[in-house]
């Protein structure tokens, strides 16, 4: 059952929660032992790990664009409460945690999830003029455990090629215990296929060189890991540049990662048998097709899904389950054409990306059903909470700096 006051159905979970209008506050929510970097492009956060840590890139010369390093950005020993100035903390150190980053082909380190233990990310090779399109991909992970950087796959280990496509909106990898999901377009009989991929994180005593262990787990796009394996959209019908995907999937891990030379998905190891078919949790319906999934994200037992018709009246419409789909939590309407979101097991945290209109920044509160505003930034509207703690990464702007700085700090 769907609330009336959606312009789309939902089948398959219950989806008749009430629908929360959210709007652009005055203040933006305090956050507990704040501190603040950034500022001048030579340190860019990606997501916190921990109170004093943030995963992202740094490098030693902001004026060259290829000397960027993926890296643990730490807390400085001076820092102080960054307040609501947002006082920048000049002694914010960055470790190096891909020693090979600037040997070889250069890959620009991009986004990523992670928490104290592991992090897993994107980056990519710099288009030249003459290449448009093209996202030459690498995912990599890195774990406490060992202190090594891994490189999982390439988009040239996957389609033996350097002119990948871009999938559709903002995807950034995911993870659980067993494996890494991504997606990324595959090419087979003459076709791009945005597919979703799976890469195990068991490579221990590998080489920083790829490991190549995919696994094409379905056509889809957004995938989000959950303890069993991960869910994602699927289902795609194009309007323009707009593409609405009509259905959420499941998919279980597999014992092995491997494929076969077609690309199929290989046999498992320990069964003999092809992994298991997708499941279909729910679909989506709505006059012409118009509506569709615009984003999933997964934490522990709370799933969160968007739903766009691509344009700006519309606006998007972000659903909140419990108990993994068992119980709607309810509907928060956003007027962003698209969503970009981070989630643990007490908020989600959600902005526009890069859209320059209705920048404004959100948390969710799981438990106490409340929205608190977190700020707005034209172009940069992605803040990001950590996967095990409620310290969240809010980008800040003042209009007269050069670059974004990161305010950190724990959500009350």
């Amino acid at each position: 059952m769907t609330s009336t006051a959606l312009p789309f159905s939902v089948d398959g979970v219950p989806a008749n929660g009430d629908v929360v209008e959210v709007a652009e506050g005055a203040q933006p929510a305090s956050l507990g032992d704040s501190w603040t970097f950034g500022g001048d492009f030579s340190q860019i956060g990606s997501l916190p790990v921990s109170a004093n840590t943030v995963f992202g890139s740094s490098t030693t010369n902001p004026d060259d664009l290829r000397a960027y390093y993926a890296a643990l950005i730490n807390r400085g020993e001076n820092a102080g409460n960054a307040g609501s100035n947002g006082v920048n903390d000049h002694s914010a150190t960055a470790q190096n945690i891909d020693p090979d980053a600037q040997s070889g082909t250069f890959y620009e380190p991009q986004d990523g999830t992670g928490d104290t233990n592991r992090v897993v990310w994107r980056s990519s090779t710099m288009n030249t003029v003459a290449q448009n399109n093209v996202d030459n991909w690498r995912l990599q992970t890195w774990n406490k455990a060992d202190g090594k950087a891994v490189t999982l796959g390439t988009a040239k280990d996957l389609n033996g090629r350097d002119d990948t496509p871009p999938t559709y909106g903002e995807v950034v990898p995911t993870f659980n215990q067993r494996n890494a999901y991504f997606a990324a377009n595959v090419f087979k009989n003459n076709v791009w296929q945005e597919s979703i991929l799976q890469y195990p994180l068991d490579v221990a005593g590998q080489s920083a060189e790829s490991t190549s262990r995919s696994r094409i787990v379905a056509a889809g796009n957004f995938p989000a890991a959950v303890d069993d394996g991960v869910i994602f959209a699927t289902d795609a019908t194009q309007n323009n540049d707009f593409r609405a995907y009509a259905a959420l999937k499941r998919a279980t891990d597999t014992a092995t990662g491997d494929r076969d030379q077609s690309g199929a998905p290989a046999q498992s190891s320990n069964s003999g048998t092809q992994p298991a078919a997708p499941t279909t949790i729910f679909t989506v319906h709505s006059a012409n097709n118009a509506w569709g999934i615009a984003g999933v994200w997964a934490h522990g037992t709370y799933r969160a899904v968007a739903f766009s018709d691509g344009t700006q009246q519309s606006g998007n419409y972000i659903g909140l389950w419990a108990d993994d789909f068992k119980t709607n939590l309810g509907w928060i309407h956003v007027k962003s054409a698209s969503v970009v979101a981070s989630m643990n097991n007490d908020w989600i945290v959600w902005g526009s990306g890069s859209q320059a209109d209705n920048a404004g920044m959100y948390a969710f509160n799981w438990q106490r059903s409340e929205v608190e505003y977190l700020g707005a930034v034209q172009g940069y509207s992605r803040p990001t909470i950590a996967s095990d703690s409620n310290t969240v990464m809010v980008p800040k702007f003042d209009g007269t700096t050069k670059a974004v700085t990161f305010t950190v700090g724990t959500l009350q």
